[in-house]
């Protein structure tokens, strides 16, 4: 367009400071905007292996841990003394079982106090009865007495078992009554059903971990370009956040608050306890990026999993001072471009 004709009524010198201007700033302004464009999607890339390594990371390390707990379950379940036991229970020899269990008992304490991540070893028979417990009190492991036995019917680890086949096990976060006044103790309860040589079930070994043991390895993980990494549960209840979930003391109280239905909308919430792993970089002031604890959970409605939250402002904090400098620089160009013309 000629412009002359588009700006007819201005005077050769005002056509000549608008030509100035215009030749001077707009492939500034094309450049300019390129360069921001380039940048914000090279960080956005930075950041999405970042907080993708970052969580894989965590998780790998959470489930190397968990996979050394699901290790001593196993061994305790398996153990020469223990099996003994199973046997003289499944033939009603009490003469046998008064011999065998504080073998056992011995055993699991030794166990237990070198360890020392353990909180309680239980074992409830079939119909949830408490046969035997061994706990960490005051830097020591103790056997508990008679009196000190649960003196109740625990049916709840029996329905998170029931569904369990020989050499399976089912975790779940708990707090559980301490001892004298210990008040109560934060833990990850695994659980794994005990059974005979024919399959039959004779009750349930029971493993409480301190969750401190679990959560320092989340609290330990920093992330690389800034942000926070959690723990939450299918329900979206957190387990461990940085700012919300420190006190390691109440596990599972203010559920309301403390969850990401309340901190996300509902739909970004779904999508992080949704058991896939992705990176969600719209509708959040915040790019997340999320993953499950495991693959393989026995079972798909109690699981949990990891995610990692970095603001955006913190991520794109180089690209605001860049815009900056850039109205600097165009309106640096525009006063010379209106000066020469």
């Amino acid at each position: 367009m000629n412009i002359n004709k588009l700006f007819r009524h201005l005077s050769i010198q005002a056509k000549l400071m608008v030509a100035f201007v215009f030749l001077s700033t707009i492939p500034v302004l094309l450049l300019g905007g390129y360069g921001i464009h380039s940048k914000i999607s090279a960080l956005k890339d930075i950041a999405v292996r970042n907080v993708n390594h970052d969580v894989t990371t965590v998780r790998e390390k959470i489930s190397g841990f968990l996979a050394h707990v699901e290790k001593d379950l196993r061994f305790l379940v398996s153990s020469y003394h223990f099996q003994n036991l199973i046997r003289e229970i499944e033939k009603k020899d009490e003469a046998g079982i008064e011999l065998l269990m504080p073998m056992v008992e011995g055993e699991f304490l030794n166990f237990l106090q070198n360890k020392k991540i353990y909180y309680q070893i239980r074992y409830l028979d079939e119909i949830g009865e408490e046969i035997f417990q061994i706990f960490f009190d005051g830097g020591q492991a103790k056997i508990a007495k008679d009196e000190q036995l649960s003196q109740i019917v625990e049916e709840r680890y029996f329905l998170m078992a029931r569904s369990l086949t020989p050499g399976q096990m089912v975790f779940v976060p708990a707090e559980v009554k301490g001892h004298e006044s210990e008040g109560l103790v934060p833990v990850i309860s695994y659980a794994m059903p005990v059974f005979t040589r024919k399959g039959q079930s004779k009750g349930i070994l029971i493993m409480n971990l301190f969750a401190e043991s679990l959560f320092h390895i989340v609290s330990e993980s920093r992330a690389s370009i800034g942000g926070q990494t959690g723990l939450g549960s299918n329900e979206g209840v957190y387990l461990y956040h940085p700012n919300k979930k420190q006190n390691w003391n109440l596990l599972l109280a203010a559920r309301d608050i403390d969850n990401l239905y309340h901190d996300y909308p509902t739909e970004i919430a779904s999508q992080i306890v949704s058991g896939r792993s992705e990176t969600i970089l719209n509708g959040v002031d915040e790019i997340i990026s999320f993953a499950p604890l495991f693959d393989d959970r026995n079972q798909q409605d109690n699981f949990y999993v990891i995610f990692q939250a970095v603001p955006k402002k913190i991520l794109f904090a180089s690209v605001k001072h860049f815009k900056i400098l850039f109205g600097f620089f165009v309106s640096l160009v525009l006063i010379v471009s209106i000066g020469l013309g």
